[in-house]
């Protein structure tokens, strides 16, 4: 299980159109997984500054409903 605070990696590249594309690879940070919380979202601060991806604030967001779809795009990386 993933949770707030791990580090990851992609998988696959994840794609935000027509804003970015994150490519597979890319490392973050989990900021919230917490399906409690309202906005119910996962977010992921990548570490690489990543061109289209300043609304976000540098990071890869995905609906609570997306829950399953998030964790087949990530994994848990030691740095």
């Amino acid at each position: 299980m993933i949770a707030t605070g791990d580090r990851v990696r992609l998988i696959v590249d994840v794609e935000r159109y027509p804003h970015f594309i994150a490519k597979k690879g890319s490392t973050g940070i989990v900021l919230d997984v917490n399906p409690n919380d309202w906005p119910k979202t996962i977010a992921v601060k990548l570490d690489e500054p990543l061109a289209g991806c300043e609304e976000w604030d540098n990071c890869l967001l995905w609906e609570d409903e997306e829950r399953e779809y998030f964790l087949q795009q990530v994994e848990p990386c030691a740095s």
